[in-house]
């Protein structure tokens, strides 16, 4: 994962789409995915359109800083990323809280969901 200073994530393309990686209007990368904390394990897609071997701009929004990782699936808008690697029985962390537990081990940019992450409450 590569971190520098973005500033604001604002701005889209004219057609008003926001597509990851295009330069907003202050010249930096549209993001891919947001993370809202620094201690996050996770970001979210917020385009549409994301495939395995894609690389991909994040803002984080706690530090106004930009992370890349590669993607290692396809996920859907909505859907979440790993933003670092996590092992087996580690926490998720989205928006600072706790959604659960890995059951395998999830490499950086890997689609985070259902098949690979469990609650703790059973």
């Amino acid at each position: 994962m590569s971190l520098h200073s973005a500033g604001s994530a604002s701005g889209s393309p004219a057609d008003g789409v926001a597509r990851g990686g295009v330069p907003n209007a202050q010249g930096r990368p549209t993001p891919h995915f947001v993370v809202h904390n620094k201690t996050d394990t996770v970001g979210v897609v917020v385009v549409e359109t994301v495939h395995a071997g894609d690389q991909l701009s994040g803002w984080v929004m706690e530090t106004d800083e930009t992370i890349t990782v590669t993607a290692q699936a396809d996920i859907p808008l909505g859907h979440k990323v790993a933003i670092r690697p996590i092992k087996t029985g580690d926490t998720i962390l989205k928006y600072e809280h706790d959604i659960g537990r890995a059951i395998e081990d999830i490499g950086q940019g890997g689609y985070v969901h259902y098949h690979n992450v469990k609650t703790k409450r059973w």
